[in-house]
């Protein structure tokens, strides 16, 4: 479960938007097979949840959001007409992707605070047993003799202090960094090396689809995360390179000087 209420309310926005995305993805795949452009997507979404997860350290969510890219693999290989079982297959990993995501939100808490337990009784508390008066010795000090003041208690040593809300926070958020830098270290690295190939070749829709994909999934993390200055170049980067994806134009040397520029920032954050 996510506990800290900013993460939470931030991976509540995005996990929302990749499964309604994913759910219509699907719904399109069921009836449009060969859409290319759809498969695409769907694989998008899985592999960004699939980030996302792996930086908030929620493996089950992660690993099924896997089984859903590795189901999408043989389709994206080779498009073809997409059998029944199959269609039942990726609809029970989205369900369960649905689960895990709100097990992770701990959506189900409301619920079981709307029907309350029983009110603990309190115990039964054993009657006191009456003793008969203490017979007074003759030897025994009168009421009258004071006795001797009792030495006085040593101060507490004191209590070892437990760790604060703070320090648990400093912890989480650093190894969140360090899932986070390995997370975009990955990205990062495949941005760099198709702009690489795209200096040489610049009609290569291929390469252009691999920075897409790239781009997308980090601007997921970052966005979680609330990292806006790497969030942002990012988000320029995809936007441009989808533009030209959907006209089929090709890249132009200006269009590879604005991605390098935006990548030039990123690499500073």
């Amino acid at each position: 479960m996510i506990e800290d209420p900013e993460l939470n309310q931030l991976f509540r926005a995005e996990s929302g938007e990749y499964l309604q995305s994913l759910e219509l993805g699907l719904l399109q795949l069921e009836n449009s097979p060969l859409d290319t452009a759809n498969l695409n997507q769907i694989f998008r979404d899985a592999h960004s949840l699939k980030g996302a997860s792996r930086i908030l350290d929620l493996r089950d969510l992660e690993q099924k959001a896997h089984e859903m890219e590795e189901s999408l693999k043989s389709f994206r290989a080779a498009p073809r007409t997409v059998e029944a079982a199959e269609m039942h297959q990726l609809y029970s990993i989205l369900d369960t992707l649905k689960v895990l995501v709100d097990a992770a939100l701990d959506d189900d808490h409301e619920a079981s605070a709307r029907s309350p337990s029983p009110s603990p009784q309190p115990e039964p508390q054993p009657e006191a047993v009456k003793l008969p008066p203490p017979a007074i010795s003759e030897d025994a000090p009168s009421s009258s003799q004071q006795e001797p003041p009792s030495p006085p208690k040593p101060p507490p040593l004191p209590a070892k202090r437990p760790p604060s809300v703070e320090d648990e926070s400093s912890e989480m958020e650093e190894e969140m960094f360090v899932l986070f830098q390995g997370e975009s270290e990955t990205h990062i690295g495949g941005i760099q090396k198709s702009i690489h190939w795209l200096e040489k070749n610049p009609e290569d829709q291929e390469a252009l689809n691999s920075i897409f994909q790239h781009a997308h999934s980090l601007k997921g993390v970052a966005r979680i995360l609330g990292l806006k200055a790497v969030e942002d170049p990012v988000v320029v980067i995809e936007q441009t390179v989808r533009k030209l994806m959907r006209s089929g134009q090709p890249l132009t040397s200006e269009h590879l000087l604005q991605i390098q520029q935006q990548f030039a920032l990123l690499r500073q954050e």
